[in-house]
């Protein structure tokens, strides 16, 4: 089984958003366990703060069968396939470590090249799993970020709406409290299987931390 390490992210409706893919993450990864949920503002563009998280979990499926399950919850939280950079997001999952996979694809390249750039993904991940070894960096992640100028990138920690919904699933637990905003999404991913055929969007990284668009990174 891997562990995998995902980063969470919306700034339209994020509260609703978030709440929904915390529970398709728990149907999909019975074992998901999730950080502290984080607001920062968007950048690159003008549009709400952005509220994030970072999950984890185990699984036997390959990596690509992961990615295409969260794109399919991706598109369950209503993002459209080839939605815009640098544009409001109803949600982006991206996949930050698969255990120590190094890949270096054009759509996909592991570790994520952003998780050591982004206080939204590092501080989140520290929380999670503090000792956990960074497959390139070869420290921990509770190093990396100690290292990382937080100051300068100021994260606001909010109360993570999806919890009392996902019925504690913040701590691994599998039981799905359904709420009114995850009951049209039940039953369309099947728990640790593939997920559905989804037409892939358009690769897209949503930096939200900083003042400039950093170099576009592919998913």
């Amino acid at each position: 089984m891997a562990e995998v390490y995902v980063a969470a992210g919306s700034n339209v409706e994020p509260e609703r958003n978030l709440t929904l893919a915390s529970q398709q993450l728990v149907r999909v990864f019975p074992d998901t366990r999730f950080s502290s949920w984080y607001r920062n503002p968007a950048v690159g563009f003008q549009g709400d703060d952005f509220i994030n998280f970072v999950a984890g979990f185990s699984s036997d499926l390959p990596v690509h069968e992961v990615v295409r399950n969260l794109q399919a919850i991706e598109t369950l939280c209503g993002r459209p396939p080839g939605a815009p950079r640098w544009a409001p997001r109803s949600m982006d999952l991206d996949i930050l470590l698969y255990d120590a996979l190094i890949c270096d694809e054009p759509k996909l390249k592991l570790p994520r090249p952003d998780l050591l750039k982004r206080p939204y993904m590092l501080g989140p991940l520290a929380e999670l799993a503090p000792d956990l070894l960074h497959p390139t960096a070869g420290v921990s992640i509770r190093e990396l970020w100690s290292r990382f100028d937080a100051a300068a990138h100021p994260m606001q920690k909010v109360p993570a709406m999806g919890q009392s919904a996902v019925g504690q699933s913040a701590v691994g637990q599998s039981a799905v409290g359904q709420s009114a905003v995850g009951q049209s999404a039940v039953g369309q991913i099947a728990t640790g299987q593939p997920a559905p055929a989804v037409r892939q969007p358009t690769p897209s990284t949503s930096p939200r931390s900083g003042r400039r668009p950093p170099p576009e990174s592919d998913r």
